[in-house]
């Protein structure tokens, strides 16, 4: 008896002992399981995170091709990730940039950190896009063996900063050059005149009887002659001359390179332009302006001031002349 109840005792045991393997192996199926769902969960979130986000994350070699790129590439660029996989960023970069974009990739393979770099490249239909980027160093046992970065699409900035730049130059009601970065970049032509051994020549210009159109039409009508004013001038002189509003019914001329005699020739084309537009009786007046010329040549002293003044009582003479016909 002493036997079968032993051999009964150990069935017991063994039963024990296989009931909690079983268990064992149950929570282990359930952690596993629940680990595979946290797993899942987190690969769902990182996904939403990948596809939502306005940066594109990347990663290169260190030869400088496309080892990784996020999936929200394609949202953003029009590019699928394997589109772009195993090529080099000379691929995806304007060629004028490219050697940027190499020197970016050698100093980051030093261990430097790039910050801030801005470089342009094109979206998969051939727009070009202005990219901030920034690139860090991957290390494995102190050595470099890849480069990631986050690039960030800064068309609205860009265009921001623009806007900005047009409004600090720009005079608002006519588009040329305001009173203020006008002189700036007069002076500075002033000095390259004097370096480059040539002559520099202004002309300045006042609309006459302004203010009588004025009062006469409303001064709506008054800013549509600054603005004809304006746009004929431009239509008469070269690229590298400066038109800007001095203030009011006053226009200032800066013609590098010129010596005066050129500049009066520069004026009477301006002038035939106005006379073929009064022909034209479009108005119920006619626009006229009168102008006085200063130069400065590599030798004269004068300043930027004193150069206006000059051609500002000559044109005041100019003015002067018609009123005593």
């Amino acid at each position: 008896m002493k036997g079968k109840d032993k051999t009964k005792k150990q069935l017991i045991n063994e039963l024990i002992g296989m009931h909690k393997r079983i268990s064992e192996l149950e929570e282990a199926v359930t952690e596993r399981k629940q680990a595979e769902e946290v797993i899942q969960k987190s690969e769902e979130k990182f996904k939403i995170i990948m596809e939502n986000i306005h940066d594109v994350i990347f990663q290169l070699s260190p030869l400088g091709f496309i080892q990784y790129v996020s999936p929200n590439v394609k949202e953003l660029y029009g590019y699928k990730p394997e589109d772009l996989i195993g090529k080099h960023l000379k691929k995806t970069t304007l060629i004028n940039e490219v050697p940027k974009a190499l020197e970016a990739l050698k100093s980051v393979l030093s261990g430097k950190v790039i910050k801030n770099l801005e470089i342009s490249r094109l979206d998969s239909k051939g727009k070009i896009v202005p990219m901030e980027v920034i690139v860090t160093p991957v290390k494995k046992d102190g050595k470099i063996i890849a480069v990631q970065g986050v690039m960030r699409d800064i068309t609205e900035r860009k265009q921001a900063e623009e806007e900005l730049r047009i409004s600090a130059t720009t005079d608002a009601l006519t588009g040329v050059l305001n009173r203020r970065f006008g002189l700036l970049l007069f002076g500075k032509q002033l000095q390259l005149s004097k370096r480059s051994n040539s002559k520099l020549s202004i002309c300045y210009l006042d609309v006459d009887d302004l203010k009588k159109i004025n009062d006469t039409y409303g001064h709506q009508e008054g800013d549509e002659v600054l603005r004809l004013v304006s746009k004929l001038s431009k239509e008469i002189l070269r690229e590298a001359d400066i038109i800007c509003r001095l203030g009011g019914d006053e226009f200032l001329l800066i013609l590098p390179q010129c010596s005066v005699n050129k500049a009066i020739i520069v004026w009477k084309r301006i002038a035939k332009k106005l006379a073929a537009f009064n022909a034209r009786k479009m108005k119920p007046y006619s626009i006229t302006l009168s102008r006085g010329f200063a130069e400065c040549n590599s030798t004269d002293e004068k300043s930027v001031d004193q150069l206006i003044a000059i051609a500002d009582q000559g044109m005041y003479k100019d003015k002067h002349s018609k009123s005593v016909r």
